[in-house]
């Protein structure tokens, strides 16, 4: 910006107002001592208020807590408890046999754009057409969000019937704290070849979907603001297993799925951006409404985030 010269007037007639809005939006001079007894407390009054107030924003506290002390133990006795034989025998197995009839999806497309290509062009995109992706290229999607691309042996402590001689873990094309993998992806298919409009879980281990539900569309769970939802031929759910990590991890569990579903969401952009799919993330989710959907308890799994899928 191009710096000039003005007079004490003019800087008051065509600045002062400018001026006032930034050092009122940047600073948290309480509004009111009352806001946080108010019906309503929009953030923008838990953010002036956090001064005196004692209804801070939730991230506030979490961040203050989701990092243990140096001199605590209870990080290390927690993740001392998954270096046994027995609890990585039952990580490799713990789904492995879901007992769901499923779609088997094709193996995934290579994707011909470069890296540096991918990222240049990827944009977000709320106007979808009403063309099918094919199952191949949900196939290819899913894969490359969290598809299982390799498995590392770990040997037992001993051989048992139940495990065996050594212990096959996961590699996925996410990283995941601890390889823990709390996240699990639900389809909202929608217009799918060869796939029937429905919910269905994603299973990485066997690249499968099994159905979940029939009874939801993806307007009315993913519906929000200026998105033409109903557009796009598929959305994705992210789903959180809180204990899935949080028992070895506690309060830093939260902080590492949130990380996860980054690296999940980047990856299914690159893929959809090379694959010449468009997509959207969606933060304002109907979470109590998928959940139910999606047959979680909304206690223990969170429908956390969504992402639109379609042709553009």
């Amino acid at each position: 910006m191009q710096k000039r010269e003005m007079t004490l007037d003019e800087f008051k007639a065509q600045e002062l107002g400018a001026v006032a809005d930034v050092v009122s939006f940047c600073n948290n001079i309480e509004i009111s001592i009352h806001s946080e007894t108010s019906l309503v407390s929009s953030p923008e009054s838990l953010f002036r208020g956090s001064l005196f107030s004692q209804g801070r924003l939730l991230g506030e506290e979490y961040l203050l807590n989701f990092q243990p002390s140096s001199s605590s133990f209870a990080r290390p006795l927690g993740i001392s408890n998954y270096n046994s034989s027995g609890v990585i025998g039952a990580l490799a197995n713990r789904r492995a046999g879901h007992g769901r009839i499923c779609i088997q999806l094709p193996p995934p497309q290579p994707v011909q754009m470069n890296l540096e290509d991918a990222i240049r062009t990827r944009r977000s995109f709320r106007d979808f057409s009403p063309s099918i992706v094919s199952e191949s290229e949900i196939g290819s999607i899913l894969y490359y969000a969290q598809g299982v691309t390799g498995r590392r042996v770990s040997p037992a402590d001993s051989e048992t019937s139940t495990f065996g001689q050594n212990h096959l873990l996961e590699q996925r094309a996410a990283p995941s704290g601890g390889g823990l993998h709390p996240i699990d992806l639900y389809v909202i298919a929608n217009r799918v070849a060869n796939i029937a409009p429905a919910i269905y879980h994603y299973f990485p281990s066997t690249h499968s979907l099994a159905e979940i539900s029939t009874s939801a569309s993806i307007d009315e769970l993913a519906g929000y603001g200026d998105l033409r939802a109903s557009g796009a031929a598929f959305a994705m759910i992210f789903i959180y297993n809180l204990y899935e990590n949080s028992r070895k991890y506690g309060h830093s569990g939260m902080a590492f799925a949130f990380i996860e579903v980054g690296q999940i969401s980047q990856n299914i952009h690159l893929a959809c951006t090379g694959l010449g799919i468009g997509s959207c993330d969606v933060g304002g989710i109907k979470k109590q409404t998928i959940e139910r959907h999606c047959a979680v308890d909304g206690l223990t799994q969170h429908a956390i985030h969504l992402i639109l899928v379609g042709r553009t």
